[in-house]
């Protein structure tokens, strides 16, 4: 009996482990009846979730590494990777060097550079570096003091420029990127891109030991500096060298006007000075291309200091200015100008200065940086597959007509025209060719062959409207800056051109009349929406010297 239970025992167990078997073989494998192309997912808080096939926003199966590839972490690679990270991206930074810069320039961060951390969420970043707030600009010429505050009156207190040592501020951006868990920051030195069926897939770095690496994305965003090693092969270049600085850090001095840049319209061109921290003040001395720089190895550009430039300057700084230039504390940085001249290409794009460059006399270089930072996150923020090259790239060829869509002034400043300007030659595109397909807008007041006799009241067009919801109702910045910048560089040099000069004196003149006027620039960095541009001042006789004097005033706002 108990030999018959064993057996039937047995004889179970030996069933039972054969049908577990063949159950496990025999099962379908629901898995592999999945797509292998597609996976969709959707953003849920932190969590990534499967969502249904319907899903227009999808990414491939089995993607491993980063979504975006951003090479240089300075202010606008380190500002977009947090942007991007912030948004749900695998972002992966690949920066030549973490330790934290040393620099004179990149240190005025005009109002509405502000306002583009605030609307990244890296407002945070002006603290705790002792940033100075900035609230406007004083000008000096022949002893006399012109004051130009800041239009922030419909703003909160706390919205002004802000002045700082750059390696304080990209060292804080880095830190806030690289608290993000999908964002990874790595010192390499990226040498080259690699391109598949003429898109770009990614990049080819070394490490700091020697080795070599290879990182692929669907996209790739390069922000690697005025000495780009990779720009040609995204752009035209075309640079300029307007002039050089010789900088310096005065201790031990007072600005005569507090919380302002300080402009010195000196001869041959403008000295600058602006707090970066509690007790130091940077002076900037600006040497132009058409004069020998002097040598600070042998003494002479001491001398030149001392006996050129010292006697132009304010009496506040003069001895501070003095004091700095015996002990050699000398430095010197080239300024560069280049325009944007893309070079499209299907899976990468180029920003910062390695795209883009103007002279520096305003600060707005990282007021420009910023906004393409914002107007690119917007841009593609509702595209989750970047691995559809088709639609990424149109989304990229996008961007670059978007950052430069300019308030265009017309009949002498009086109305308000808008257009696509493209700097390269000259032609105008309708608004419908510069949106993705899906969001086409037709716009009706567009004209293609004469930008300029449809003048439109902005704040009262639905159409403006509805570009802007599309682009998160940005105005980008960049075209305006550019021009302005070099045009505020050429009218403030000194010249043996007297019309030049009574040009200059004008500008100076007209600049004191700023708190008289109410003048609101359209082409203010500070400003939110653009808005109709109505004058009410009477030109003087001199009218296009008025108008050079406003075209100067706007690129200090």
């Amino acid at each position: 009996m108990v030999l018959m239970i064993d057996q039937f025992i047995g004889t179970s167990f030996a069933t039972s482990l054969i049908g577990l078997l063949l159950l496990i073989i025999l099962r379908p494998n629901k898995m592999k009846k999945l797509p292998k192309s597609r996976k969709n997912y959707n953003k849920m808080g932190n969590d990534v979730v499967l969502t249904s096939a319907d899903n227009e926003h999808s990414l491939p199966e089995n993607v491993s590494g980063p979504d975006v590839i951003i090479v240089g972490a300075g202010v606008a690679g380190a500002a977009l990777a947090h942007a991007l990270g912030k948004d749900g991206r695998r972002v992966h930074v690949i920066e030549r060097d973490l330790t934290e810069p040393d620099r004179i320039v990149g240190e005025l961060l005009q109002p509405g550079g502000y306002l583009k951390l605030v609307e990244l969420g890296l407002d945070d970043c002006v603290e705790e570096i002792d940033a100075q707030p900035v609230v406007g600009y004083a000008l000096f010429k022949d002893g006399k003091i012109t004051k130009t505050p800041y239009p922030l009156g419909n703003f909160q207190a706390n919205v002004a420029g802000r002045s700082f040592h750059n390696g304080r501020f990209i060292q804080r951006m880095r830190e806030k990127a690289a608290s993000l868990s999908n964002v990874r920051m790595e010192e390499g030195t990226v040498t080259s891109l690699f391109q598949e069926n003429g898109i770009v897939k990614g990049v080819h770095y070394k490490t700091k030991d020697g080795q070599e690496h290879k990182s692929c994305a669907p996209l790739t965003i390069v922000f690697d500096g005025g000495f780009s090693n990779l720009r040609r092969s995204l752009c035209n270049p075309k640079v300029d060298i307007p002039s050089c600085f010789v900088g310096m850090a005065l201790e031990n001095c007072q600005l005569p006007v507090p919380n302002h840049g300080h402009v010195v319209l000196a001869d041959p061109s403008p000295i600058l000075f602006y707090p970066i921290s509690s007790s130091e003040v940077r002076c900037l001395v600006d040497v132009p291309a058409g004069q020998k720089l002097p040598s600070i190895a042998n003494g002479e550009m001491a001398k030149y200091l001392k006996t050129k430039v010292a006697p132009q300057i304010p009496d506040e700084l003069r001895d501070a200015f003095i004091s700095k230039v015996e002990k050699g504390s000398i430095r010197t940085a080239t300024n560069r100008s280049m325009p944007a001249a893309p070079k499209p290409t299907p899976g990468a794009l180029l920003l910062g200065d390695a795209f883009n460059m103007r002279h520096p006399l305003t600060g707005g270089g990282m007021t420009v940086a910023l906004s393409d930072v914002v107007v690119l996150r917007n841009l593609i923020k509702p595209l989750q597959d970047f691995h559809d090259a088709a639609s990424l790239n149109q989304y990229l060829e996008s961007f670059y007509t978007l950052r430069k869509v300019t308030v265009k002034l017309s009949h002498c400043l009086s109305n308000i025209s808008v257009c696509i300007d493209n700097e390269e030659n000259g032609n105008f595109v309708p608004f419908d060719n510069i949106i993705p397909s899906e969001e086409n807008i037709n716009w009706p007041f567009m004209s293609t062959t004469n930008p300029q006799h449809k003048d439109i009241d902005l704040d009262q067009s639905p159409k403006f409207d509805e570009y802007l919801d599309i682009v998160g109702r940005e105005e980008p910045v960049a075209s305006t800056i550019n021009t302005l910048a070099n045009s505020a560089y050429q009218v403030f040099s000194s010249s043996s051109d007297e019309a030049r000069e009574i040009m200059r004196q004008a500008s100076v003149d007209y600049l004191g009349l700023w708190r008289n006027l109410h003048i609101r620039s359209n082409g203010s960095t500070v400003r939110p929406k653009p808005s109709p541009i109505k004058l009410n001042f009477p030109f003087l006789s001199n009218g296009n010297i008025w108008c050079w004097s406003f075209v100067i005033t706007i690129s200090f706002a």
